[in-house]
């Protein structure tokens, strides 16, 4: 996890160097109005981020930062909805860490194709009886068929599947889900 975080913490750094020099060169140029929109909208990822720093399990948060990571390269929000998540629930284990970073390294390497999409991913964190739930809604784009990206999904499955988890793929009326299912564990 705290690999993962370190990363974070660097690419946000030199993010958030980029951020002031954007704002510096509005300023030199006397576009208040435009600087007013771009800090807004940089709160806007900012509440995104912390919305998913506040999931617990930490390893859970940790990953799903490095996925909103990874989609925001390729140009695309993500909107984050969190339900109530305990650490008690989830299935902790000392090699669960590893196999769920890995997972969310290859669905974010796999988000390539959002590329040039007119909407945001939808990240919605929740639970059931039986599971934690992770539900990515993606919009349309790409041309990216359900039965292609189950089959891309395949790999993200073989790192899930030592934790109990899977992932899955239905189309929507807006787009394509991908659900992460992670059973509840007495902790």
């Amino acid at each position: 996890m705290s690999e993962e975080l370190l990363r974070f913490i660097r690419n946000y750094s030199h993010d958030f160097q980029n951020h002031l020099q954007v704002i510096s060169g509005l300023a030199q140029l006397n576009r208040t109005e435009r600087i007013r929109e771009y800090i807004g909208q940089i709160s806007g990822q900012l509440r995104e981020i912390t919305k998913i720093a506040v999931i617990d399990p930490p390893e859970l948060a940790a990953a799903l930062l490095a996925f909103q990571q990874q989609v925001t390269r390729y140009g695309v929000p993500v909107l984050v909805e969190v339900q109530a998540v305990a650490s008690a629930e989830w299935p902790a284990a000392p090699g669960n860490e590893a196999p769920l970073r890995q997972a969310f390294g290859e669905l974010g390497a796999l988000m390539g194709f959002l590329e040039g999409s007119t909407g945001p991913v939808a990240l919605q964190v929740a639970k059931t009886e039986e599971y934690l739930i992770c539900d990515l809604d993606l919009p349309l784009a790409g041309g990216i068929s359900v039965a292609e990206l189950e089959r891309n999904l395949v790999p993200v499955n073989g790192l899930l599947e030592p934790l109990g988890a899977r992932a899955g793929v239905v189309e929507t009326g807006f787009g394509l889900q991908i659900r992460l299912e992670f059973p509840r564990g007495e902790g």
